[in-house]
């Protein structure tokens, strides 16, 4: 494995391509921090490479939204050098010492504070892109590595795994699935670009039912309805819970056509009770396989691991997301998350190197299939509101 481990500053090293003065669209001009500076060469080398464009997202860069916040999405020390890896630890426990302190008033907040229209209408290829100048604050294995390049390698190891694992054999539209969710689950760490705190970002989810909310349930305001199931788990607010409804609200526009399983991804891949139904979701797909792949399913599915590194779930949380999951429908659900959930932490490789090995334009064009057939007659391809 090719690993980084990322022990000097951002600041030291020079950028491999003449980088000029970045403005604001008032034509003041904008100090991009050395971290920014160097994403933005990295982002520029990639896409000259391949054939790609960049200056929609550095016009996204300077959009009110973002140019007072941009700069300070990537969590440094204050010299302006990054976190040496004996230093992670104690920035981990401090952002999640901010997310344990979320109370159902806070959570509520969250939602309505970032419930609103940022950007407006652009591309998700460029949100895609976007992505670079985010990490998760919380995630040892990654530490500096960007959110754009992560999604990239969760989609590699998708399409590599599906040649293979016969859990892809369930229907037609599986792989490709969970390939768009692969691209799109993490769109929530935008919210970092925003200046929101990194413990209301990152971090993985408990469940809060000791904290019923009969007027918000999760999903009721996105759904229009009082919520069942797996929809009215509770659970605490990071990037899942704003990129899900940020993509649910444009579903129902029309604007996207998005699975429920993508979605699901979306809003559930960080909840660590969801391997608690890891035995269920199994018989899952033994169930629906067939007698010539169930042999093979089998050993593909034994000892397999659960969502976090270590077990980190007590009974009672486990029982408290278990009630919530009695249905087949809702099992089904859970199975292809926890499914996607192998990718998404094992596919981790610290790099600074977007992948060159990823075909950019079998992504967009994937994209272009879930996201440009939107019924919207303000709809252009690709465009999303965000």
């Amino acid at each position: 494995m090719n690993v980084f481990l990322f022990l000097v500053s951002a600041s030291v090293r020079e950028p491999r391509i003449s980088l000029q003065p970045s403005r604001s669209a008032d034509g003041n001009s904008v100090q991009w921090k050395a971290e920014v500076l160097l994403r933005l060469d990295e982002l520029r080398v990639w896409a000259a490479e391949k054939g790609e464009d960049v200056q929609r997202v550095e016009e996204l860069m300077h959009h009110p939204a973002l140019v007072k916040t941009l700069n300070n999405a990537i969590y440094l020390k204050p010299n302006g050098s990054r976190f040496e890896t004996n230093e992670w630890g104690a920035h981990v426990e401090d952002v999640y010492r901010v997310h344990n302190k979320q109370t159902l008033e806070s959570r509520r907040g969250l939602a309505q504070k970032w419930s609103t229209t940022l950007l407006g209408n652009v591309s998700s290829v460029d949100l895609l892109k976007l992505l670079h100048f985010t990490i998760d604050n919380t995630d040892a294995h990654l530490m500096y590595t960007s959110q754009f390049i992560h999604c990239l390698q969760v989609y590699r190891a998708v399409k590599n795994a599906a040649a293979h694992d016969p859990r892809f054999e369930q229907d037609a539209q599986y792989r490709d699935d969970m390939l768009v969710g692969a691209l799109v689950h993490d769109l929530g760490k935008s919210l970092s670009l925003f200046g929101e705190a990194d413990g209301n970002v990152d971090c993985m989810n408990r469940v809060t039912a000791y904290e019923v909310d009969p007027a918000d349930q999760v999903a009721v305001a996105a759904y229009g309805a009082k919520a069942s199931g797996l929809d009215a788990v509770q659970f605490q607010y990071n990037h899942d819970r704003f990129g899900h409804d940020k993509l649910l609200a444009n579903v129902r526009l029309g604007l996207i056509q998005l699975p429920q399983r993508v979605l699901d991804i979306c809003k559930f891949h960080s909840l660590r009770e969801l391997a608690s139904v890891r035995d269920e979701a199994e018989k899952v797909y033994v169930r629906h396989a067939s007698p010539s792949t169930r042999t093979r399913l089998q050993a593909r599915l034994k000892g397999l691991v659960t969502l976090v590194d270590g077990d980190v779930v007590s009974p009672q949380e486990a029982t408290a997301f278990r009630e919530h999951v009695a249905s087949d429908g809702d099992v089904s659900r859970a199975a292809f998350v926890l499914h996607f959930a192998e990718y998404d932490l094992h596919s981790k490789n610290r790099t600074e190197e977007i992948p060159r090995d990823v075909d950019f334009g079998e992504v967009r064009e994937l994209l272009r299939r879930y996201m440009g057939q939107g019924a919207h007659p303000l709809h252009h391809e690709l465009t999303i509101s965000w």
